[in-house]
């Protein structure tokens, strides 16, 4: 007997279990005699292996094989994002009309808008914001790099996932959070106000929470597990 698979016709290797094509366990036909062998028997024994559970196993396959896809989104969308404001805050007349605005980006940027005045952009200066901004921007940089390296490498590895994704995706969380508190209790100690009442989480804050979803997501189903199919019992007809 030919070494090619009974359910789809591909070209196997001796040691082979399953037919890397279809899923199929390839049968071993066990030793027999002289007397068996003198028997011929041309064709391979046709077990007809469940239709569903194939498709079953197939697709969990392909969504493994493609979990990397999520992760390397995150990472790309992560560092463009950090080109956007993290937090922005407007005000409004009674007539819809944009009378105030202020918005802040990751790496110390504003920009402030009045209507009486128009527009004005400034580097921060105050190092109470400054610092905490500048350091967990290095973490969400090199947390989305991570990201992105890992996921890019993924396609080229015979597994589907890598525990340095989820030590990015904790990173991307962790400086977030960070940041929101350390600006929240910032503004309450120097100003007795909320900043987060007065401002709105941009861009890019949200899409690195985004980021750390679908990150976790890309790992969950690179981990995807088989259940373990038991050889089927199959008669040879043939007595030795």
């Amino acid at each position: 007997m030919g070494n090619f698979c009974t359910e789809c016709g591909s070209a196997l290797q001796a040691e082979w279990k399953v037919c890397p094509n279809c899923g199929v366990p390839i049968i071993s036909l066990p030793e027999q005699g002289s007397a068996y062998k003198a028997k011929t028997f041309q064709q391979p024994v046709q077990y007809q292996y469940p239709k569903s559970l194939v498709t079953i196993k197939t697709s969990k396959q392909k969504w493994a094989e493609k979990s990397w896809i999520f992760s390397l989104v995150a990472g790309i969308i992560g560092l463009v994002s950090l080109l956007t404001p993290f937090s922005s805050g407007k005000s409004y007349n009674l007539y819809g009309v944009l009378v105030f605005s202020f918005e802040q980006w990751w790496f110390g940027y504003n920009t402030v808008y009045d209507y009486d005045l128009g527009y004005e952009s400034f580097w921060m200066e105050n190092l109470s914001f400054l610092l905490p901004e500048l350091i967990t921007l290095i973490i969400v940089i090199f947390s989305n790099l991570l990201i992105l390296i890992i996921a890019a490498r993924l396609p080229k590895r015979a597994k589907n996932t890598s525990n340095w994704l989820i030590g990015g995706a904790i990173g991307l969380l962790g400086s977030s959070i960070a940041l929101i508190a350390i600006f929240e209790l910032l503004f309450m100690i120097e100003s007795d106000y909320s900043y987060w009442q007065m401002m709105s989480p941009g861009f890019a804050i949200i899409w690195q929470f985004i980021g750390f979803v679908l990150v976790i997501i890309g790992y969950s189903v690179g981990k995807l597990k088989y259940p373990v199919q038991q050889q089927p019992q199959y008669d040879l007809g043939v007595k030795s």
